[in-house]
């Protein structure tokens, strides 16, 4: 045995002693000593739907294993399976599928004596395609008991891995039919006619669908929904996405475009599946590769047939009487490096956008998904009543499963808020924030810490003298607190492509003013909040120099008379330099410190 086969066997060993050792143990659960009582007491509804029955007897687990060279994609697996259950392969029996290697059943299936049947399937011809043989294994698992799952609701037995299996397979159960019946990103489903797309730019649109699962809660099983999104390519004619990702009109595409532009598009078009539209009925369907070197109207290509060289303009023009009208744009190529112009070209529909996006596009997709809690309940009961309909799907049925198409509704108390203190000096230094805000004005910091060394690392091209003003708003706004600034920051520009680190470091020994104390904060201005420079700057300041930074947009120096900016900068900065920028009323403590810890 080779001395690491030795050392990994020896590890798993030791593990496994750890795990048995684990359960072996009698744990005990806290028990609660009760529920709270202070608050206005009010009904509310969530977003969770009751479980009424779940399936009487045992379900069964099979391994479903389609035998081919090469994996088969999720949608074919689903198509064989869903094939096979209309040929009554599984003896009229409701089985459902996972989509990835295991089925699930109310009853056992005709698979013989044996634990193991391999069943040869055909799928029939479909359009132009053709039929074609699969050899599929079934083959036993277990038998899955819910009686687990049933404990753990009644508060019997722990969270063990048998709950999660009976969770897991009740969840493969409730998701199949919407899985079979829209398109499906990772756990979400999303109805082609669910919601208008919202376009983001760059050749993305946003989508919003719907997830659920069942989750245990106190003494019972609910299903949770909620509404979910993702980015997908727009289906459209391939000319209308490149005027869309490039920001041109239509018409102004025949002129061409520029090699930066080219290079934009082929990063977004690269893999992006298309059909043809110029071939009357028969639409093949092709994934994009690249963009051609040359214009549409200098690509040449050898024809077989004919044995010699035709241009791709000439060729549309004998093959299918057609004229090209944009012959500066580029061809797409595809497989065996075939030339497609991008005008007999359509995007074809639910394509999830599966590249990077920059944190513009992440912070718009975050404000469009913001939604008001009525509206986000509104369009959750749309989607019970159009798109899941619990009454109407035969799955749950047939595994007995019925759940209540009404949103549990629960008691809720809203508390009063704390008191928060601040500075005896401040105006009104004890008060009772209303709607979760309140103002700074007139109000002292409890704790603070005098800013003597400092300064400003400028990572934009912004002018200087608008940082200086942004700078003395800013000290009269921390004087306002009650912070003391002795001095008025060096101020150093570094151009954004240069080497950051250098330039913190000559921020920081810019900032040593006063020699008996290490530098308090650099602040950096940046151009927006990216994952770079941003992320760098931290992982410096905070791993590297041990110097804290405070970064800022360089769209703030426009709003330098902003109260509410400044106000928040400067609890920041208080924090950072180890001062308090608020407490709660000592009173306010007493539940939690009048008992001892024991």
């Amino acid at each position: 045995m080779s001395k690491r086969l030795s050392e990994n066997s020896s590890e798993t060993s030791k593990k496994s002693r750890n795990f048995e050792i684990r359960n072996a143990v009698d744990l005990k659960v806290a028990v609660r000593p009760g529920f709270g009582t202070e608050g206005n007491r009010f009904r509310i509804k969530t977003n969770n739907f009751r479980i009424l029955t779940l399936p009487k007897g045992n379900l069964y687990h099979y391994k479903f294993v389609i035998s081919t060279p090469i994996k088969v994609k999720t949608h074919l697996a689903f198509k064989i399976f869903s094939y096979m259950g209309l040929q009554n392969y599984f003896g009229g029996t409701q089985v459902v599928f996972d989509g990835n290697s295991s089925i699930y059943s109310s009853q056992t299936l005709p698979i013989g004596n044996e634990d193991e049947e391999k069943i040869d399937v055909t799928l029939p011809a479909e359009g132009r395609m053709r039929s074609k043989n699969f050899m599929v294994i079934i083959q036993k698992v277990a038998q899955i008991d819910l009686q687990s799952v049933k404990d753990y609701m009644n508060g019997t037995c722990l969270f063990t891995s048998e709950v999660q299996t009976c969770l897991s397979v009740l969840n493969t159960i409730l998701n199949y039919k919407p899985r079979n019946t829209y398109l499906i990103v990772k756990n979400g489903i999303f109805p082609e006619n669910f919601d208008r797309p919202r376009y983001l730019g760059n050749g993305i649109e946003l989508k919003q669908g719907y997830c659920q699962s069942i989750r245990p809660g106190i003494e019972q099983l609910i299903v949770n929904v909620d509404v979910c999104a993702a980015c997908f390519y727009p289906a459209c004619s391939l000319l209308q996405f490149v005027s869309m990702v490039l920001k041109k009109n239509i018409d102004n595409l025949r002129r061409g475009i520029t090699d930066s532009e080219k290079r934009q598009l082929e990063y977004i078009l690269k893999e992006v599946k298309i059909r043809v539209n110029h071939r009357g009925e028969h639409q093949p369907r092709f994934k994009i590769e690249r963009l051609s070197s040359q214009a549409t109207d200098y690509l040449m290509f050898r024809n077989e047939k004919e044995g010699r060289d035709v241009s791709v303009v000439d060729y549309f023009v004998q093959q299918y009487n057609r004229q090209l009208e944009f012959r500066c744009l580029p061809c797409v190529v595809v497989k065996k490096s075939n030339f497609i112009p991008i005008e007999v070209c359509e995007v074809l529909p639910g394509q999830k956008f599966e590249k990077s996006i920059d944190d513009k596009l992440k912070a718009d997709i975050i404000k469009f998904t913001c939604i008001k809690p009525q509206e986000r309940f509104r369009t959750i009961e749309k989607g019970i009543e159009s798109f899941f309909k619990y009454k109407e799907d035969e799955n749950l049925n047939d595994f007995g499963i019925q759940i209540d198409s009404r949103m549990i509704e629960i008691e809720a108390r809203l508390l009063k808020p704390p008191i928060v203190a601040y500075d005896k000096k401040s105006q009104d230094p004890e008060f009772q924030p209303r709607f979760g805000r309140w103002n700074l004005m007139n109000k002292f910091f409890p704790s603070i810490r005098p800013l003597e060394n400092w300064s400003i690392l400028m990572l934009t091209r912004d002018p200087v003298q608008m940082v200086e003003k942004f700078a003395r708003e800013l000290m009269k706004t921390l004087n306002e607190r009650g912070m003391p600034v002795n001095t008025f920051p060096k101020i150093i520009p570094e151009n954004l492509q240069g080497d950051i680190e250098k330039g913190l470091v000559i921020a920081i020994d810019k900032a040593q003013v006063n020699k008996n104390i290490p530098v308090q904060i650099i602040l950096v201005f940046i151009p927006r909040k990216a994952s770079q420079p941003y992320g760098r700057i931290k992982q410096l300041s905070d791993t590297v120099l041990g110097i804290p930074t405070q970064c800022i947009v360089s769209d703030r120096l426009r709003k330098s008379g902003d109260k509410g900016l400044l106000s928040n900068l400067a609890l920041k900065i208080n924090a950072k330099l180890g001062g308090r920028n608020c407490s709660l009323r000592g009173d306010q403590l007493d539940s939690v410190t009048k008992v001892p810890v024991k």
